[in-house]
């Protein structure tokens, strides 16, 4: 039949079984190497059967070396019996492979093995605790429940870990780091503590990089209060802390309320490197909570110092430290400062510009300062601050003329402040309950019973978005402003629309308004009287 085919068929027939038959051999090779690299591991791990011991000997052993031999064979392979299942359990716990994590206690993918190791040891095969690169849920439960297991193995037989990681030649550090990640999973914080007072008791050594592994891990489940408690354990050895670990404390501690412990990680942070925006910016949260203006400007100095990249957010959060503390000067510094970056990057090409250079004002960096001149009642400085919003191409919002119009009330200026809100109202920008809020600071110490009426417009616009208690304490500043005036029009007007928002006037209100019944004409506020009564 050959001869009746063509040539060219009996050579790709001739090809196709070559081809065939290298990959059986290839396929053969390959199992022969995995029998061996299986017979290796079973080897270590199964113990031998003793020779026997009446065998005789070699003539240079004597009969009492050769059973001293024979006991000494007999106590290894009982060991060996020993270390059997905390090595099947170890084993199966670090199936999952090593794991690592980032500067977020997100787990990292595995490397993928080289393929000469592949030849050298016995392949894992991916069973339940792997699921892709990460942990399952299942495998964390798995991991925590042999892991009691063996605790009790341990403790039953006297064994050390450190001597089932040598058998195995597992890294002990690794086994913990894994067992902290289910524990993680899990959600079970109390376990955590036991898995370290257990490497502890078995005296495995700790390094940094498994203190900063057990750190991210909280940090990425939000366990700040568990880790104060944790972190003492990681360092009873002495062991230094890091750079990561510092500011893996410092957001714990300022999280939990513990400023002092913060400033003092923060401490130890600038010792050894320049602490990063991130941290920064939560010190000075710190620094917001204590109203201490002056360890803000000194972070915000350090920043500038060395070259950390400052944006709106930590000038905008310095400024209001230093407001808030009425400094005004400091705020009118900064904001100097801030203007001329701008300007300066505004000549500069893009290249050019530093990270310290970058611009980083805004509209917020403006209403801040104008904000620090409504403190002080200095009306003229926060007019000057307005216009420096119109000379650098900014657009006021509400934000901003509500400053101003409180900058107006608090000098005492009420007809320049109601002139504010109007120019706040003919931009097209609404008023709301701050506005009110604001606003009613016109009616004293002198008011007018045109400030009254415009106010009334106002919160009749307003007054139904307000909560109950701020209106009652709206109209009951109003009606102490209208008693005032002794105006019976006013009073009539205050007192129906106060009823329809159904804020009802105090005991001392009603008493002041019976005074003024006999002494103002007018039927309709005696009307208020009897109503009221």
């Amino acid at each position: 039949m050959l001869d009746v085919w063509e040539p060219w068929v009996v050579l790709e027939l001739h090809m196709e079984l070559l081809v065939s038959g290298m990959i059986i051999g290839f396929a053969a090779i390959l199992n022969h190497a995995y029998t061996l690299a299986k017979l290796r591991q079973m080897k270590k791990i199964i113990p031998r059967r003793p020779p026997n011991c009446d065998k005789d000997e070699e003539d240079t052993h004597s009969f009492l070396d050769n059973q001293t031999r024979c006991r000494q064979e007999a106590s290894m392979q009982r060991a060996n019996m020993q270390f059997l299942r905390p090595c099947v359990i170890m084993h199966e716990i670090m199936e999952v492979g090593k794991l690592a994590f980032n500067r977020n206690g997100k787990q990292w993918g595995n490397p993928l093995p080289k393929f000469s190791c592949l030849l050298q040891q016995t392949p894992k095969v991916a069973g339940p605790q792997a699921n892709g690169e990460s942990l399952t849920k299942n495998a964390a439960e798995r991991n925590l429940c042999l892991f009691d297991e063996l605790c009790i193995v341990l403790e039953r037989d006297r064994l050390k870990l450190l001597e089932i990681a040598r058998f195995t030649k597992l890294r002990a550090l690794d086994f913990y780091n894994i067992l902290v990640q289910s524990c993680v999973k899990m959600g079970k914080k109390d376990k955590v503590a036991e898995i370290l007072i257990h490497m502890a008791k078995h005296k495995v050594p700790r390094n940094v990089g498994f203190c900063e592994g057990v750190l991210k891990q909280f940090a990425a489940a939000r366990w700040f209060k568990e880790a104060l408690q944790v972190y003492p354990v990681l360092t009873s050895e002495g062991l230094e802390p890091s750079a990561i670990m510092c500011s893996c404390m410092i957001c714990f501690t300022a999280d939990c309320g513990e400023h002092e412990c913060a400033k003092h990680f923060f401490s130890r942070l600038r010792s050894m490197a320049t602490p990063n925006l991130r941290t920064c910016i939560t010190m000075l949260k710190v620094h917001r909570e204590q109203g201490d203006w002056k360890a803000a400007m000194g972070i915000y100095r350090d920043m500038q110092t060395h070259k950390v990249t400052i944006d709106s957010q930590v000038l905008n959060m310095v400024m209001r430290i230093c407001a808030a503390a009425g400094m005004a000067n400091e705020v009118e510094q900064l904001l100097s400062e801030a203007e001329a970056d701008v300007s300066e990057s505004t000549v500069q090409p893009v290249a050019a510009q530093t990270s310290l250079r970058i611009p980083c004002i805004d509209i917020a960096s403006y209403n801040t300062a104008i904000n620090v001149h409504a403190i002080r009642g200095d009306y003229p400085a926060a007019v000057k601050v307005l216009m420096r919003i119109h000379t650098h191409g900014l657009k006021p919002n509400v934000v901003t003329y509500h400053a101003l119009i409180d900058a107006a009330a608090c000098a005492g200026k009420a007809a320049t402040a109601w002139e504010v809100y109007e120019d706040m109202i003919s931009c097209g920008l609404p008023h709301d309950k701050n506005t009110c809020s604001i606003l009613v600071k016109t009616l004293s110490p002198n008011p007018t019973g045109d400030c009254i009426h415009k106010f009334l417009d106002l919160l009749g616009e307003v007054g139904t978005r307000c909560d109950s208690k701020l209106k009652t304490r709206l109209y009951h500043s109003t009606i102490k402003a209208a008693l005032q005036l002794e105006d019976s029009k006013i009073l009539v007007r205050l007192f129906a629309q106060a009823q329809q928002h159904h804020a009802w006037p105090t005991a001392e209100s009603c008493r002041e308004l019976k005074k003024l019944v006999g002494t103002v004409q007018g039927p309709s506020l005696q009307d208020i009287d009897s109503g009221g009564g």
